[in-house]
């Protein structure tokens, strides 16, 4: 799981006036409503079917996303250096201590250690926790790779030049290196399942959707391998950097740095429609629904993907500028520099 701890998003120029004129307390559309709000600084979340686990700038909390009361929270005295998905009722966590890391895997219902364990790796940075059937893997700036059987011992490691991208596919993850091949590793063994030769190196986003590898890069090019062929589908370039990749049915929404939004068809590449943003545009999709943040109005836009020209079904104003947020099927959950709110239809 590579991504940023603060994600930015914004939205088309058509509305961003109509809702930057907007300051007070949240305003918002009759499909949600502001449930409760919590005044806590919130680095990160990660969700599951039961709660909402949230870390900060030395512990890690679990909050009842119903009522928003902490159920528990733990202190560690160490910078936060990476949060693992949830798994199994279990989460993971790296901390700093002195010049070594530490690594707990945590009960999600009590806050407990499962186990432990020291790294003693001298400025070095964990930039990806992967967590997923009993196995964990830490993922490092220097290119290495470490997986943890579920006692805490080590299963496997590897090391490459460097690493640009992961991805976590069933049984595999799936690496993009400096050295310009894209490795894929069985996960409980560290070998070589597969491995693509690419043209360069600064491929930045990857997606994988029904067996297609998708390779987007720094000057905007969108590569598609067919997996169990071993062979590039189709491949396109676009005005500026890929920002974000996400698979909508036979579907692929690209977010790009020249400021659109792409539809394009995974079978051919076909361009289906693009609508510009007034920024950048960083984007999260749900089913039939792709979240956009605007960090300059301090909104968040909800957009129905089902139509041909995608359609506003709910604004929110909020009083801070969106930091990061979690989007169930009953809720919203989002951050803000140092509150934190619920929106939901049914609270």
């Amino acid at each position: 799981m590579i991504h940023a701890k603060l994600i930015k998003y914004l939205i088309f120029s058509l509305v961003a006036i109509s809702v930057s004129a907007q300051k007070q307390m949240p305003v918002l559309s009759s499909e949600l409503k502001l449930c409760w709000s919590q005044n806590i600084k919130v680095d990160e979340m990660i969700a599951d079917e039961k709660g909402i686990f949230m870390t900060f700038s030395d512990g890690v909390a679990s909050i009842d996303s119903s009522s928003g009361e902490i159920r528990w929270r733990n202190l560690y005295g160490g910078k936060i250096s990476a949060v693992s998905n949830v798994d199994n009722g279990k989460i993971a966590i790296v901390y700093e201590a002195g010049k070594n890391l530490i690594i707990r895997l945590l009960s999600t219902l009590t806050g407990l250690s499962h186990w432990q364990k020291e790294i003693g790796f001298n400025n070095v940075n964990v930039v990806s926790v992967f967590l997923t059937k009993n196995r964990l893997m830490l993922i490092f700036d220097d290119g290495r790779l470490i997986v943890f059987n579920e006692d805490g011992t080590e299963l496997w490691s590897r090391r490459f030049n460097g690493i640009k991208s992961a991805l976590l596919s069933d049984d595999k993850i799936i690496i993009a290196s400096t050295d310009k091949t894209i490795y894929g590793l069985h996960f409980n063994y560290g070998t070589i399942a597969f491995q693509i030769p690419t043209k360069n190196e600064s491929v930045n986003v990857m997606l994988m959707a029904k067996d297609k590898l998708l390779l987007g890069d720094l000057q905007g090019k969108i590569v598609v391998y067919d997996i169990n062929e071993r062979k590039v589908l189709w491949e396109i370039r676009l005005g500026g950097q890929i920002i974000n990749l996400a698979s909508f049915e036979d579907k692929v929404l690209v977010a790009s740095r020249d400021n659109f939004l792409y539809l394009l068809s995974l079978k051919n590449g076909d361009r289906l429609w693009k609508r510009r943003f007034e920024n950048t545009p960083y984007l999260r999709i749900f089913k039939d629904e792709v979240i956009v943040y605007d960090i300059e109005s301090k909104s968040i836009f909800l957009l129905t993907l089902s139509t041909k020209i995608p359609e506003i079904s709910t604004i929110i104003q909020l009083e801070d500028s969106p930091h990061t947020m979690i989007f169930s099927e009953d809720f919203l959950m989002i951050a803000t520099a140092d509150k934190l709110e619920k929106f939901s239809k049914n609270c």
